[in-house]
């Protein structure tokens, strides 16, 4: 799939889910992604970092997740 089944922000290095959109009851809100396809989500978030536009002071929400959609094929 190249789409994740939930919505989430990152805090710091960290992929916080903050909707399921399955209603899986793994997923509740606050949960940590630790790794997406085996790899670990902060090295992901790095991966695509450069691919994305920032003033340079807002990594915080960088990663959108309209953009990190688009983007997951690259790193994973």
């Amino acid at each position: 799939p190249t789409r994740l089944p939930f919505f989430f922000e990152w805090l710091n290095d960290e992929m916080v889910v903050t909707s399921d959109q399955l209603g899986a009851p793994a997923l509740v809100r606050g949960t940590v992604v630790t790794h997406i396809n085996d790899r670990p989500a902060a090295e992901v978030l790095r991966t695509l970092l450069p691919y994305a536009r920032a003033d340079g002071g807002n990594d915080g929400e960088l990663l959108r997740l309209e953009f990190f959609q688009l983007l997951l094929p690259l790193a994973c």
